[in-house]
């Protein structure tokens, strides 16, 4: 029997349906394997593989989730309640099912199959779907029926949030993103960039960090939130975006830098050496998973997301390190304003 150890903002009791409190610290779920959250619901799937929502829902929700466990096994939910839903069945079929107001509403349109990941970027009016074989197609709500390819590597990983994406490409240049780069979230230097619409652009920091052998790594690992976005290359992590209240764990708050390792500090008694395996993103927190099973976390703690009770203002400064929680797991997750801790 799995424990998932559940923390953050829970007014719809998304994330627990026992506690009252608009927020939880540690509630416990089980016999559950957690597949996405938005900010009002969390999808999961039961003991039986059926696909469940915890939280907010809506007839229309109810139906569509019943329609896809009819269908077939849910293997990944992306999208928004407003926006649309969207899933990828354990045969690579992807679907997506509009809400808002659109001639297509409530339709459970197929995009594609032998789609592995996929993700809704709102600002830019699209769908990002990633193929078994490592190709990117865009496909803008205005037209479903169009999947455009993107220029890029093989992609092994992507990342995707409501103003920008992340691709985790096998080649030199192992990080690309597309999307709004106002607060430097794609890890390009505001000052000359402020957004990427039609093709995605390689991140330069990352250029040359992989040689040899290396350059077919698929360890690499990307995340972001609408704010900022995190790495993982080489065990490493790397953060850029908006440094508001210490979402990227950087030690110092001097910003000269687009791109920076992240700090981790055992209960701040110096830096610390982790080999980081998973990293997540919510709006205003970070959190990583390393390969002892520490799980390390940065940015706001309004609602216990950071799994921390003694960090409620602590690390409301931009210059803060990762620090560790008092929780282990094998797998993380986050909503926008939620974290989700496998053991």
């Amino acid at each position: 029997m799995v424990d998932i150890h559940t923390f953050g903002f829970n007014a719809f009791h998304q994330l627990s349906v026992q506690d009252s409190a608009p927020k939880v610290y540690n509630d416990t779920l089980q016999q559950k394997t957690i597949l996405f959250a938005t900010w009002e619901s969390t999808f999961y799937l039961d003991s039986n593989h059926q696909l469940q929502i915890q939280g907010f829902t809506t007839d229309q929700i109810r139906a569509i989730v019943t329609t896809w466990n009819r269908n077939g096994r849910v293997a990944q939910v992306f999208g928004t309640m407003d926006v649309g839903l969207g899933m990828i069945d354990h045969l690579g079929q992807c679907w997506w099912v509009h809400l808002a107001e659109s001639p297509l509403y409530g339709l459970h349109l197929k995009l594609a199959v032998d789609i592995r990941q996929a993700g809704l970027c709102q600002g830019m009016g699209c769908l990002f779907l990633l193929s078994c074989s490592g190709d990117v197609y865009r496909c803008d709500l205005v037209d479903t029926d169009r999947l455009v390819q993107l220029d890029l590597p093989t992609v092994c990983h992507l990342a995707v949030s409501s103003t920008h994406a992340l691709f985790a490409t096998k080649g030199p240049s192992p990080v690309y993103a597309i999307g709004s780069n106002r607060l430097g979230q794609l890890g390009l230097p505001v000052g000359e960039v402020q957004e990427v619409n039609e093709q995605p652009a390689a991140v330069d920091f990352f250029d040359g960090l992989l040689m040899g052998d290396d350059l077919d790594d698929d360890t690499v690992l990307v995340a972001c939130g609408p704010f900022h976005s995190a790495v993982i290359l080489q065990l490493d992590v790397y953060t850029f975006g908006w440094n508001d209240r210490g979402r990227l764990g950087w030690s110092s708050q001097e910003e000269a830098d687009t791109v920076q390792l992240a700090t981790f500090a055992d209960n701040q008694d110096g830096d610390h050496q982790i080999e980081a395996v998973q990293v997540q993103c919510g709006f205003h927190h970070t959190v990583v998973l390393d390969s002892k099973a520490n799980v390390w976390t940065s940015g706001s703690n309004d609602y216990y997301q950071l799994a921390r009770r003694d960090v409620e203002s602590r690390l409301e400064q931009d210059g803060q390190p990762f620090l560790r929680c008092p929780w282990r797991g094998k797998r993380i997750l986050t909503g926008p304003w939620s974290t989700y801790i496998m053991e």
